[in-house]
């Protein structure tokens, strides 16, 4: 054999050898790439059932919600109670919205949504319903009244002068005056007409116009206005 044939097989044999040696590195990338796709199906498929069980476990906290609710409505009596009876529907119905197009369980959760809504609207309703009205008279004062009571009411007089009589004092607003005997109110004079001060549950801020009569808790001078000197 010639040397150049055995150059020449030489040479073609190198070539083989980087031949092989590429396609063998495009099997090894191949591998690795079709490994590395397994391994991210596998983990998309682990969220996604991570996903799927977080929003079963939504459906369910939405029904112990609801449970919690509906038990809170048979005991429900004053307004807090009904306000936490619409607290928890609202939380139900929040959960149960949260329960994906893609869940076994979202057209029941829709549903129960409705169901819950109604429910929130009647606790919602109570809620108005129980509300303790506020009395007018609570912006008032009277006779035998506390002083705290018609400083909250009135507000700080514009003078607070000690009387003659122990433990007796005389608040004044403008012109009118609030006598106070231990921290109660025993008598008014409304010359101003700005008391806010009620008699026999109605409001008194002075004689209204030409008034023929006087009742229990009026002034002694209304009442000698009216009646005349005894």
């Amino acid at each position: 054999m010639t040397l150049k044939r055995l150059k020449s097989l030489a040479d073609s044999n190198a070539v083989d050898s980087r031949k092989r040696t590429r396609l063998l590195t495009w099997v090894i990338v191949l591998c690795e790439v079709g490994l590395a796709l397994v391994i991210l199906s596998k983990y998309y498929q682990h969220l996604n059932s991570r996903k799927l069980s977080a929003h079963s476990e939504e459906f369910r906290l939405a029904v112990n919600k609801a449970m919690s609710a509906a038990e809170l409505t048979q005991l429900a009596q004053s307004s807090q109670d009904w306000d936490q009876v619409a607290t928890n529907w609202q939380g139900a119905i929040e959960l149960m919205n949260a329960v994906p197009v893609a869940s076994s369980k979202y057209q029941l959760a829709q549903d129960k949504v409705n169901e819950y809504q109604r429910n929130l609207e009647y606790a919602q309703g109570n809620v108005e319903k129980k509300s303790p009205v506020k009395s007018e008279s609570t912006n008032y004062w009277t006779l035998g009244s506390r002083w705290e009571e018609v400083t909250r009411i009135q507000g700080m007089p514009s003078q607070l002068i000690p009387s003659k009589s122990l433990c007796q004092e005389v608040a004044y607003y403008e012109n009118s005056k609030v006598e106070i005997k231990n921290g109660i109110v025993i008598d008014y004079d409304n010359r101003e007409n700005n008391l806010k001060v009620a008699v026999n549950n109605s409001v008194k801020t002075g004689l209204v116009g030409n008034s023929n009569y006087w009742t229990v808790g009026s002034k002694r001078a209304d009442v000698l206005s009216i009646q005349g000197t005894p």
